[in-house]
């Protein structure tokens, strides 16, 4: 069990610090939110091999709180980078006209 832990936890410690790097030099801001969003699953990652390593009923709580969180920023980053980079928004988006402008 404590093999499996370890090579877990050093897996991510690198998925880590390759998404630090590809958020340092993202060449856009979608490269960077998707870079933090990464990010968020791997902090969200160690945070339940803390709850499975320690027993502990209390990080459950802040693991279901960052996963609502990272959902609801990746959807807010979705919705608004579609919008920015010129995209044709949706026919059905409610927020633009027949035309397709807000």
């Amino acid at each position: 069990m404590t093999i499996l832990v370890s090579v877990n936890i050093i897996a991510l410690a690198i998925a880590g610090l390759l998404t630090l790097v590809r958020l340092v030099r993202g060449p856009s801001a979608l490269d960077r939110a998707v870079a933090i969003d990464v990010l968020t699953a791997v902090v969200i990652a160690l945070a339940v091999w803390t709850l499975v390593i320690s027993r502990r009923a209390d990080v459950g709580v802040i693991v279901i709180t960052l996963t609502m969180v990272a959902f609801v920023s990746s959807t807010v980053i979705g919705r608004f980078g579609r919008r920015y980079r010129g995209t044709e928004p949706l026919v059905d988006d409610p927020d633009t006209d027949a035309k397709g402008e807000l």
